[in-house]
C-alpha cells in the first residue's frame, strides 16, 4: 500500500474524513455490502491499485491511482433488483502536468464520454486534490491530506445522469472485474461505515 496512505492528519466532508487515514476501515471488495449500502441511501468508494515505478514505462504517473470509480444504484429495468453501476475513469498518462509545486494528472471514460476527473498531487503540503468535469464545467471538488480519503470524498458525488456505466449483480468479484482491492461503504443508519481491507 503507498504510504500516502498512512496519514493521520483529519481533513473532508464525509464520515470517514472525520478520523485519522488507519481509523477509516477498507473491506475485501464484498458486492452485497456495497449493494446494500448504495440501496440504502449511501454510497460505496472501490479502491484501485496504486501505480507502481516499475508497472509503466512513464515514472510520472506512479504513486497515483490506476482507476477511479464511481458507484450507484441501478436504475429500474437496468439489471436486477439488487445491482448498482460503476462508473470508471482510468489514468492518462500523457495528460500529465507537472511544476515544482503541483502534479496533475487527467483519469478518462473508455467509451465516449464528455465527463473526465483530475487529480493532482500538492508537493508543498504532500496533500491531494482532485476535481471531476462535465465537458469543460467542474462540478465535483474534494481535497484530503492523504489519498484514501480524497477518493472516499469523490466517491461521495456518485454517478451522475449520462455517465457511461457497467451494471454489476449483488454477487461479483469486483477484483477479477474491474481490479477493486478495497472497498469503504457508507449506510446512512445504525450500520454506519464499513470495511475490510483484501490482502
Amino acid at each position: 500500500m503507498s504510504n500516502e496512505f498512512k496519514s493521520n492528519v483529519k481533513t473532508g466532508q464525509v464520515p470517514a474524513a472525520r478520523k485519522s487515514s488507519s481509523q477509516v476501515p477498507l473491506h475485501l471488495p464484498d458486492t452485497r455490502g456495497v449493494a446494500d449500502a448504495i440501496r440504502a441511501g449511501g454510497f460505496a468508494c472501490l479502491f484501485s491499485e496504486i501505480i507502481e515505478p516499475s508497472w509503466c514505462i512513464d515514472k510520472d504517473v506512479a504513486g497515483f491511482p490506476a482507476r477511479i470509480h464511481f458507484t450507484a444504484r441501478s436504475e429500474a429495468g437496468a439489471g436486477p433488483d439488487r445491482a448498482f453501476v460503476v462508473s470508471t475513469y482510468w489514468v492518462n498518462a500523457h495528460t500529465c502536468r507537472e511544476d515544482r509545486d503541483e502534479k496533475t494528472l487527467r483519469y478518462v471514460s473508455e467509451s465516449e464520454s464528455n465527463f473526465a476527473v483530475e487529480v493532482t498531487y500538492c508537493k508543498g503540503n504532500r496533500s491531494w486534490k482532485a476535481t471531476k468535469y462535465r465537458g469543460e464545467i467542474a462540478f465535483l471538488w474534494a481535497t484530503g491530506q492523504d489519498l484514501r480519503r480524497l477518493l472516499i470524498q469523490l466517491a461521495w458525488g456518485r454517478v451522475q445522469p449520462g455517465e457511461t456505466v457497467v451494471v454489476f449483480p449483488e454477487h461479483i468479484d469486483l477484483w477479477h472485474e474491474i481490479r477493486v482491492v478495497a472497498a469503504y461503504t457508507f449506510t446512512p443508519s445504525p450500520v454506519g461505515e464499513h470495511a475490510l481491507w483484501k490482502n
